[in-house]
């Protein structure tokens, strides 16, 4: 009886150390609006990943390349059935233009920011959800920066960025095309709060050399461990961008 008790009382104590550990399988894709394949491609991209949380730029909805609801449709196709449109812009002939959030998990909050000054400056935008996996709250955020040469719209959209997530007290990862490479001014402003290590980050497109821009960084370092990093060549030919994945452990924060 007493060996019985003994075994009972560890198996209760390691499924408690277990409930701990946290895993979390992350993306960060430019998908380009779908232009090369369609989205179905970038939909395949996604399930063969298997990702938990996806961080997707340039998607284009209710526009005469993407005419229906984009983010709903790669919900559904993805099996990520939670959504949320980071809206940019407003696009001329009609619809409009953004960034997108997939979870597996409910989204339980959901914010959105423009980035610019309207009237003068090609819009981006912001925005995270917080979401819950086993009992604790995690804030998952993408982006896409300012693309031309001067770096002084995305210093200044980084700027806005590290000001918005000031108030938020729980562990954030952050996906997004930041169109700066990690020695640049910008990606520097950013580490100031984030882990822009190069374990999660890494090369992008096929024509520019191989150069880093997307980037899956994450805030406080302590809470997190990267567990792997890879890029998806295979989906070479469904966008401009590779998707980038990390699978992270959050385990010390929530102890």
């Amino acid at each position: 009886m007493k060996k019985i008790l003994f075994i009972l009382f560890w198996a209760i104590i390691a499924n408690g150390c277990s409930q701990k550990e946290i895993v979390l399988r992350t993306m960060t894709y430019n998908t380009y609006s779908g232009r090369n394949a369609g989205i179905e491609a970038i939909a395949d991209a996604i399930r063969r990943n298997n990702p938990d949380l996806v961080a997707l730029q340039e998607v284009e909805r209710f526009t005469e390349l993407n005419p229906g609801d984009t983010p709903a449709i790669l919900a559904e196709m993805t099996g990520l059935k939670y959504h949320a449109f980071i809206h940019a812009l407003d696009i001329r002939s009609g619809g409009d233009y953004g960034n997108v959030i997939l979870s597996k998990y409910p989204i339980l909050e959901e914010r959105s920011f423009r980035l610019g000054i309207p009237g003068r400056d090609y819009m981006r935008s912001f925005g995270y959800v917080r979401i819950r996996k086993q009992g604790h709250d995690i804030c998952f955020a993408t982006t896409h920066l300012d693309h031309k040469a001067d770096d002084s719209l995305r210093i200044a959209q980084i700027r806005e960025i590290l000001r918005l997530t000031e108030h938020i007290n729980i562990p954030i990862i952050l996906g997004g095309d930041m169109n700066a490479r990690p020695e640049e001014a910008p990606i520097q402003l950013l580490a100031s709060k984030f882990n822009v290590g190069n374990s999660c980050s890494e090369l992008t497109t096929d024509d520019d050399g191989g150069k880093t821009i997307d980037y899956l960084m994450y805030t406080p370092e302590s809470a997190f461990e990267v567990i792997s990093h890879e890029v998806d060549y295979a989906a070479a030919k469904a966008s401009d961008h590779y998707p980038v994945l990390v699978t992270f452990k959050l385990a010390s924060f929530f102890n």
